[in-house]
């Protein structure tokens, strides 16, 4: 009696080890077949999210572009934003066609384009916000939101040596430019501007160039387009007085008194403080068909839009915006 219970017992506990080892083998086996076993189609899913968000970033890149070049060419802002938006919905349309498999659909929720040029800081930038859907391989509604950006920061410079910080998207350093990507604005004999590149740039790994400045380009003061390898441009201007001052905006100054122009006797006869003193484009100012003798010596007046220009003059010691007109003489020197 006693060896038949034992023998029962010694049968138990080895059947409780072999359904400890069954059970074991089994969570084993299921954990493994979990974990191997192919989820279906969301590689092709995560690839097709992934190529699609590419291709609607890359569009945005180009339409940014787009935007700069109308911009440059037209000066309307209004104008270009309807024919960028254009391009933008024409990009969407084409990404579609490349994809036929997925049969995609798009819907545009938003997209703004807007730059700041020929300021101490500048920039090209653009965002949107599309919703997007994948018929064919079920995937419906995916929201996207993306943006593309140039900045340009025109840093305190050395003698005859720019120094320009260059950011893109997320304020990151462009590092990716050549002298060949830089163009300064020149003020030619013909009385009109051209764009040369530099002799020699040195770039550094905080996304500064610095750039030796082209013949015949004033270091106290110029402009200089950035254009980067996806055609986002930006024009920016350096003065000392503009990096330097709070308000961070281009400008020049212009001093003289009537005893330095040989008029004095002219304007103590005036009887009204109001004149007229016509600014050329080559920077010259004159008063009664007569030069007047200016200190800095007279700086040509870049080629921004009209809606840029303001003017201040120093009356009875008091700096104030003073009225003024706009009128194209074309080449007069």
């Amino acid at each position: 009696m006693k060896k038949s219970r034992a023998n029962k017992g010694q049968f138990s506990v080895i059947a409780a080890l072999l359904v400890s080892v069954i059970l074991v083998s089994a969570v084993i086996s299921t954990y493994t077949l979990v974990r191997h076993a192919p989820i279906q189609d969301s590689p092709k899913v995560l690839t097709a999210i992934g190529e699609m968000n590419a291709d609607i970033k890359q569009i945005l890149d180009f339409t940014v572009g787009y935007y700069g070049s109308i911009l440059k060419v037209t000066g309307n802002s209004d104008y270009a934003k309807n024919l960028t938006t254009t391009y933008l919905s024409g990009g969407l349309v084409n990404i579609a066609r490349s994809h036929p498999e997925w049969n995609p659909s798009f819907n545009l929720t938003s997209n703004n384009f807007s730059t700041s040029w020929f300021m101490p800081e500048s920039f090209s930038m653009g965002n949107l916000s599309v919703t997007y859907s994948l018929e064919s391989l079920g995937i419906e509604g995916v929201k996207y939101e993306t943006s593309s950006a140039l900045e340009v920061t025109m840093l305190p410079s050395d003698s005859g040596v720019a120094r320009i910080l260059v950011t893109r998207d997320n304020a990151e350093p462009e590092l990716g430019l050549s002298k060949d990507d830089f163009w300064f604005y020149n003020y030619t004999d013909a009385s009109t501007w051209e764009l040369i590149t530099p002799p020699k740039i040195v770039i550094s790994s905080d996304g500064v160039y610095n750039i030796t400045l082209p013949e015949g380009i004033n270091p106290d003061a110029y402009s200089v387009q950035v254009e980067d390898n996806r055609g986002l441009m930006v024009s920016a201007f350096y003065s000392p007085n503009s990096v330097a001052s709070e308000s961070k905006i281009p400008h020049y100054i212009y001093a003289f008194d009537w005893e330095s122009t040989g008029m004095l006797d002219i304007y103590e006869d005036l009887s009204t403080d109001t004149f007229a003193i016509e600014l050329l484009q080559n920077g010259t100012l004159k008063w009664l068909g007569q030069s007047l003798d200016v200190i800095p010596d007279e700086s040509p007046i870049p080629p921004v839009c009209i809606k840029a220009f303001r003017v201040n003059a120093t009356i009875n010691g008091v700096n104030q915006e003073v009225p003024f007109q706009v009128e194209d003489w074309a080449t007069l020197t």
